[in-house]
């Protein structure tokens, strides 16, 4: 099956990482796309593509059901990026996040079962296996760190199991901790940003983490990479991290963004660790690059550069 036939249906496209492959799918053009949105979405990060493109087809939500969406588009391929995150573990969390990491994600595999659709993308994370290894690599054992590393860790047995009783093939992205344009701005590295831009104090931890860091728009290479590795393998099922390869502490990330202007000042420590803190953290990328034929592209120092220059340019315009 050709990219010039695939018809790919995207969840959660306007969220961070989702708005970056989407942008990358309409640039490789061939791909019919379709997306899914709720009416409270939030579609800032993808107005222009909805307004520019002729080429995205928006469901929304409520007006149709999840099946009557996949029954009228039918979808070869689903990339699914449709999360509910909180880092607290909150009882009045659990409905939402049960419902959306796993429920809505599993109607989705049910659907495209009896709909024709064959290939399944999930986005998996490396607080999965936060508390068991320190350098994630696909024979990793699970070992979720919080609430919601337990629901996608429940969805991705969910996922196996349609892949061996239907005709899905899917694969996980296991993702290390990816930045860039159209961050949230509490992350870290926004948060730095547009501190370093304000010349207002940051207030973060003692920086004792060396982490791996990934820039978003390698994220959506490796994400158009692995919809393509599913049109010709032969496997049901794989997993991929994805990741730098090559960690970094927390204060080198700081001293690259002061050297790009602004005047940033650091309260180190002023915020605690956390109960569950990562201190050590590396993607082994190897099965990615050997298989997906996949590594990143851009350095720390470039991807903060334009992670820096985007956050400028909002700022200019506000």
């Amino acid at each position: 099956m050709g990219v010039e036939k695939l018809k790919v249906l995207v969840t959660g496209a306007n969220g961070f990482i989702g708005s970056h492959v989407l942008e990358a799918l309409i640039k490789e053009n061939g791909w019919e796309i379709a997306i899914t949105l709720r009416p409270e979405s939030d579609i800032s990060r993808i107005r222009n593509m909805l307004e520019e493109s002729n080429r995205i087809k928006a469901y929304v939500l409520g007006e149709q059901s999840l099946d009557s969406i996949i029954s009228s588009f039918k979808p070869d391929l689903v990339v699914n990026f449709a999360v509910y995150y909180e880092k607290k573990d909150l009882y009045s969390n659990i409905d939402q996040m049960v419902e959306t990491n796993i429920s809505f994600s599993s109607k989705i595999l049910d659907s495209m079962s009896r709909n024709g659709g064959r290939f399944f993308v999930n986005t998996g994370t490396y607080t999965e296996f936060l508390m068991d290894k320190q350098i994630l690599a696909t024979e990793s054992n699970v070992h979720p760190a919080n609430l919601y590393s337990a629901t996608k860790a429940a969805f991705e047995n969910i996922l196996k199991y349609y892949t061996e009783n239907y005709n899905i093939t899917a694969v996980t992205l296991n993702l290390s901790t990816t930045y860039g344009p159209k961050d949230k701005p509490n992350n870290l590295i926004p948060y730095l940003v547009n501190c370093s831009l304000e010349n207002r104090d940051a207030n973060v931890s003692a920086g004792e983490q060396i982490l791996d860091f990934v820039y978003v728009k390698d994220v959506a290479e490796a994400y158009v990479k692995a919809m393509r590795y599913l049109l010709g393998t032969h496997k049901n099922y794989d997993v991929f991290s994805i990741g730098s390869g090559s960690p970094h502490n927390l204060k080198e990330i700081a001293e690259i963004i002061s050297g790009f202007g602004g005047n940033l000042r650091i309260n180190w420590g002023a915020i605690p660790y956390s109960l569950q803190e990562t201190f050590f953290f590396k993607s082994d990328i190897t099965h990615a690059r050997n298989v997906l034929r996949w590594w990143p592209k851009y350095t720390l120092s470039e991807g903060l550069r334009e992670t820096f220059e985007y956050f400028k340019g909002v700022k200019s315009h506000e």
